[in-house]
């Protein structure tokens, strides 16, 4: 509060304050009764400044942590849709292996290393066998190969086992369910050990016993041919006349006019003598040795030039359509 003294006409406090802070710090109104002067003010005054960079830091901070809340919120979200975007892909992979497993043109099996036995086995392979899977299941490679075949098998899967070898291919004899002997190619190689640490084996198998059969049938008609050859009553020779096509070919002969080749073989018959010794004996039979009165395909090969007749030249110069 304060008053003017009438005296001095000064305005008096009635509390000992700095009169600066009545003036600026302050707002005031005029009581009419009595010439009073009521002022109000602030009695402690803060510096709120001082706030300003605690208050921005803990704003960040507050920021942040909210961020990170809900970091933590979605991450278990995220987790998940990874587990199912993965085990997805997992379903999809395992059903296109299926697939190809079951629908392969040759047989294909999962195969225990250590006992042998059929784990896994597709439709091809039993029928391969003319065993059902469930059959099939029951049985290991070494009850359905071939005796003689045993032992290579055992072999090279104790050099699969001690890792001397990452996967092997052969041929090898099958015995089907009606007892029928088949030859296929084998392919195994190792796989990765199972959940229950199971190691297993990847078998391929190809069922070859008709190019088998074929090859063998080849093997007999060569035979019998070679023993026809041999044994004939008229005299054969079997010759190779690559090395004279090559050198007619280097004279520029092959292809000209039959005229053209007959005039230069009469003009150049060194030519004629030349090809003669390029004739390659390949085989000659007991009969042709005979009429020649020679002992052997070496002998005559050493002595071509003098048992082949002047006939016989005028006969090679002498080109027929």
């Amino acid at each position: 509060f304060s008053k003017i003294n009438p005296n001095t006409r000064k305005e008096e406090f009635f509390l000992p304050m700095n009169e600066r802070i009545y003036k600026t710090d302050s707002i005031s109104t005029k009581i009419p009764d009595g010439s009073w002067k009521l002022y109000l003010f602030i009695k402690n005054q803060h510096n709120y400044s001082m706030l300003y960079l605690p208050s921005i830091l803990g704003y960040i901070l507050a920021v942040l942590f909210g961020s990170f809340v809900t970091v933590l919120l979605n991450k278990p979200r995220k987790l998940e849709k990874l587990v199912n975007i993965q085990a997805l892909k997992l379903l999809n992979s395992e059903t296109k292996f299926k697939t190809i497993f079951d629908q392969a043109p040759l047989g294909i099996a999962l195969v225990d290393e250590e006992t042998g036995k059929f784990l896994e086995i597709n439709r091809e392979f039993c029928e391969l066998m003319s065993y059902s899977e469930e059959e099939m299941k029951t049985k290991n490679y070494q009850s359905i190969t071939h005796q003689k075949d045993l032992l290579k098998s055992e072999l090279k899967i104790n050099e699969l086992k001690e890792g001397k070898i990452k996967s092997y291919k052969i041929k090898k004899r099958y015995i089907t369910k009606s007892n029928v002997t088949i030859w296929v190619n084998l392919i195994v190689s190792s796989l990765s050990r199972t959940n229950n640490n199971r190691k297993t084996n990847i078998a391929i198998v190809e069922d070859i016993t008709s190019q088998k059969q074929t090859l063998e049938d080849l093997k007999k008609s060569e035979k019998q041919f070679k023993n026809f050859f041999k044994n004939s009553p008229i005299p054969m020779w079997e010759v190779d006349l690559s090395l004279i096509k090559e050198y007619l070919t280097e004279l520029n002969l092959v292809g000209k006019k039959i005229s053209i080749v007959e005039n230069y073989f009469y003009e150049n018959p060194d030519v004629v003598l030349k090809c003669f010794s390029l004739i390659q004996i390949i085989a000659v039979n007991f009969k042709c040795l005979e009429l020649l009165h020679i002992k052997t395909k070496q002998e005559l090969i050493e002595n071509l030039e003098q048992v082949i007749h002047t006939d016989t030249i005028k006969d090679f110069m002498t080109i027929r359509d």
